[in-house]
């Protein structure tokens, strides 16, 4: 299972420009603040989210 945590270092590890990083991130962040997923995944979205930077 891929877990977000590697999704994030793979984001930030990744061969591409910063504003393609930076749109990877943002994109994920609006996932993350989805109401659902939120509630989904509990307390583990502040932590997500502190990863986003």
């Amino acid at each position: 299972m891929f877990c977000v945590k590697e999704l994030v270092e793979q984001i930030n590890s990744s061969d591409v420009n910063d504003s393609e990083r930076h749109e990877a991130k943002s994109a994920l962040r609006q996932l993350m603040d989805n109401p659902v997923v939120a509630g989904v995944l509990g307390g583990a979205t502040s932590g997500i989210l502190a990863l986003l930077g």
